[in-house]
């Protein structure tokens, strides 16, 4: 599985903008002191996609966002 932020073009992987904005959104507010649970039900509520067309997020999802380091070629 791809981590949540990245896609394959052509068997290379690289960043998905789309998701890529939300990635940025949880790390500035996770750097900010707000907890993975609130960040969690927040991108439910709004009804961010995470996977196949699944709109329920948890503080498991996000913690392991902020802990996976990728190598990524743009």
């Amino acid at each position: 599985m791809i981590s949540y932020g990245y896609k394959m073009v052509n068997g290379i992987l690289t960043v998905n903008d789309e998701e890529a904005r939300v990635v940025v959104e949880i790390f500035q507010r996770y750097g900010a002191g707000e907890i993975l649970k609130a960040i969690a039900d927040d991108l439910t509520e709004r009804g961010v996609i995470f996977y196949q067309e699944k709109n329920v997020w948890n503080k498991n999802m996000i913690a392991r966002l902020l802990i996976t380091p990728q190598r990524v070629r743009e």
